[in-house]
């Protein structure tokens, strides 16, 4: 690698560490580091790993490389919803089949793969960040995959536990939901000591 291209990729690490160290080929670019390079440079592990079409991460990043790029792929404007969400939370020993997202309606037509679930909806729900990735509040995750039965029993015990949301939250939560939402969210609240050792 040269100098100027080495030069180039540490701009650019450093200006996308704060999000996890994801990044992708169009911002590449921005710091001038074409596709073709950012292919060399994962390929002969450089600095990079390529993550999804398009979509690189830098190698050292501290955490889940599959959740940071899974968001980029599916875009800026969505949100981690549902299963993903409760894996980044680590409530439920989930394990996603798929990644889970919410975007804006407008986005319905986008298609990011087969890993992906998208979610849309017409007012996109309240996010915190999680090691550069939005996601739902804990609160909307718990209810966007109930009934899940043990599973959203342990979630709701966790959330609790860990001070992650409140009663009041999951009953707001699954208020307008259909009657097994709401039985679901009811019955996890009303076993949540029986699982005081998953918290």
């Amino acid at each position: 690698m040269t100098d100027t291209t080495q030069g180039k990729l540490d701009a650019l690490l450093r200006a996308v560490r704060a999000r996890g160290g994801v990044f992708t080929a169009s911002e590449a670019g921005r710091f001038g580091l074409s596709r073709r390079t950012l292919r060399q440079l994962a390929r002969e592990g450089q600095g990079v790993v390529h993550a999804f079409r398009g979509v690189y991460q830098a190698i050292d990043t501290p955490y889940d490389l599959a959740i940071a790029a899974a968001w980029r792929r599916a875009g800026d404007d969505a949100i981690a919803s549902h299963e993903t969400a409760l894996q980044l939370y680590d409530l439920g020993d989930i394990e996603p089949r798929r990644y889970e997202f919410t975007v804006p309606r407008a986005a319905r037509a986008r298609r990011p793969g087969s890993a992906f679930r998208l979610h849309t909806t017409t007012a996109m729900p309240p996010s915190r960040s999680i090691r550069g990735v939005p996601v739902t509040t804990p609160a909307r995750a718990i209810v966007d995959t109930a009934p899940l039965g043990d599973l959203t029993e342990i979630a709701v015990a966790q959330a609790l536990g860990r001070g992650l949301a409140t009663e009041e939250e999951l009953r707001r939560e699954a208020t307008g939901r259909p009657r097994a939402v709401q039985d679901a969210i009811d019955r996890a609240l009303s076993v949540r000591d029986r699982y005081a050792a998953y918290v």
